[in-house]
């Protein structure tokens, strides 16, 4: 990589990236070469558009609804709070999904319950893509396993 990055120095003062120039020639050399630039076209604007967006608030019963098809049925499951599906608690998640804004597969702890309950790959959930085997991968900020293929890989033996 060194190699590379050296190569692609020029030697000469044609350049700003030439290596035998000063500080004060490179910087002249590269605003001769940015001098066309207008800041305008890497600038953005955005419009606060949150105004439009309505939203329902479950009600009990709804929101008890969302949390046992989360397969969260206690207090203490509907409060494990792990953000991996993005939000700051477990109710936020249950909002997002009362709303469409997200469902209930984005739910770490749902994902890890299917799979416990189909071990076999009846949900669909453990079942390896590609038939290829699923390794243990733990997941960011969980440090919970969603699913595992107990068929040891032969990628590490076999030199694919």
């Amino acid at each position: 990589l060194l190699k590379i990055r050296e190569e692609s120095k020029k030697n000469g003062k044609a350049t700003a990236w030439g290596k035998n120039m000063t500080p004060a020639q490179r910087l002249k050399k590269l605003n001769k070469q940015f001098k066309n630039l207008d800041l305008n076209d890497y600038l953005r604007t955005y419009t606060d558009r949150s105004a439009q967006c309505v939203y329902k608030v479950p009600t009990e019963a709804e929101r008890k609804s969302i949390f046992a098809e989360m397969k969260k049925f206690t207090a203490e499951e509907q409060k494990i709070n792990c953000s991996c599906c993005g939000y700051e608690s477990c109710a936020q998640m249950a909002h997002a999904i009362h709303n469409g804004f997200n469902k209930k597969e984005n739910c770490i702890y749902y994902i890890k319950k299917e799979v416990e309950e189909h071990p076999g790959g009846g949900s669909g959930l453990s079942t390896p893509l590609s038939g290829r085997p699923m390794a243990r991968v733990p997941l960011p900020r969980c440090r919970v396993v969603a699913s595992c293929n107990r068929v040891p890989s032969k990628r590490a033996t076999d030199g694919r």
